[in-house]
């Protein structure tokens, strides 16, 4: 019986896929990019359900700076059923890694409906969605075969910024060496991501008692990272089961530390940036109420026990494709070592009653 990959072997595949479709920026993106050059367009949305959605809250800052536009990231039903007001510069698309959400798929109808062409971005383009769109784009994850993504979060966060930083290079809002930068800061990162996941192991290793004992987490970020505390909360609810919040740094000092005890954990992703200092204040500050508080960043960072620090130099726009590392790590090293992989029986009756996919095809099963 051939042996199930798992997601550690993932997340560790993720810098190699990272590099290679980096490398090939230009040609994965030019189908998403000659539909976007058809039209003067002057607004973005993007339809996107769950990691996908995180991805694209992930990368939507860094859309807006190169191409100098709006991007808004919607929900599927939202959008089906209230939020689809389109006007003629509008483009949009949606997302699916796995090609099978019902609500994506019937918000694509909806974009169908009001005249306007369906596009989908997918990692499995002979899937369901096909039946539904005008146009399927690949953008190279590849086979994930675990529910519980983390390459095609990472994956979707890239294909986003590659496709603004090739369409803005289209549009001559960026140099050739403004583009070459970006592309060095990109594959920088994922020169990088090796070493975060080895840091998050010895991390994980090292605080295992608290990650494996905790019932509740927050997670606070800011920037492109606010989209980075998203999925990790995300990943560590839907693997560990437990509650788990994300806030943007300052909005958590408007609400969300209100419910901290000494047994809560809160984890900080430092990220540079405009909240750097906040967020070291914050850090320092929470030690008050609860000695679970974890930071993640740079070498530039305290060097202390609870701090991770991961060395590198780029900037908070890229390093999203690494800083999320520690919580993916921490998804699975949490699961393998409490052996809590499989779902519980009403979790499962509850799925088959509540349906939110199309069948599983034979790959991935």
């Amino acid at each position: 019986m051939a042996v199930k990959e798992t997601m550690m072997d993932y997340i560790k595949e993720t810098s190699i896929i990272g590099k290679a479709n980096t490398e090939a920026a230009e040609e994965i993106v030019a189908p998403l990019v000659n539909e976007f050059l058809k039209r003067e367009y002057k607004n973005i949305v993007i339809i996107a359900s769950g990691s996908s959605n995180n991805a694209a809250t992930t990368a939507r800052l860094y859309m807006e700076k190169s191409l100098n536009m709006d991007v808004k990231v919607v929900t599927p039903f939202t959008f089906e059923h209230y939020d689809h007001r389109l006007t003629e510069d509008t483009f949009v698309f949606g997302i699916t890694q796995s090609g099978r959400s019902t609500n994506t798929i019937s918000a694509l109808e909806k974009v169908k409906k009001l005249g306007r062409e369906a596009i989908a971005l997918t990692g499995f383009p002979e899937s369901e969605v096909k039946n539904h769109c005008d146009v399927v784009i690949d953008f190279k994850v590849g086979i994930e075969t675990v529910g519980y993504v983390t390459k095609g979060y990472v994956m979707t966060v890239l294909y986003l910024t590659l496709f603004a930083l090739m369409a803005s290079k289209k549009l001559n809002l960026k140099t050739e060496n403004e583009v070459a930068k970006d592309i060095k800061q990109i594959l920088d990162a994922f020169s990088i991501h090796p070493e975060a996941v080895q840091k998050s192991i010895e991390f994980y290793n090292k605080h295992k008692e608290i990650f494996t004992r905790m019932k509740r987490l927050q997670i606070c970020g800011y920037g492109p990272n606010f989209g980075t505390a998203v999925e990790g909360a995300l990943k560590i609810s839907e693997t560990f089961g437990i509650p788990a919040s994300p806030y943007e740094i300052e909005e958590f000092m408007h609400g969300g530390y209100l419910e901290l005890t000494p047994e809560h954990v809160v984890v900080l992703i430092n990220s540079g940036g405009a909240g750097s200092q906040r967020t070291l204040e914050v850090y320092n500050a929470l030690h008050i109420i609860t000695q679970n508080v974890f930071m993640i960043g740079s070498f530039d960072l305290p060097e202390e026990d609870k701090i991770l620090r991961i060395k590198h130099n780029i900037d908070e726009w890229f390093n999203t494709l690494f800083l999320v590392v520690p919580f993916q790590v921490l998804a699975h090293m949490i699961c393998t070592d409490l052996d809590i992989w499989g779902k519980a029986e009403e979790i499962i009756k509850f799925e088959n009653a509540i349906k939110s996919k199309t069948e599983k095809p034979d790959y991935l099963q």
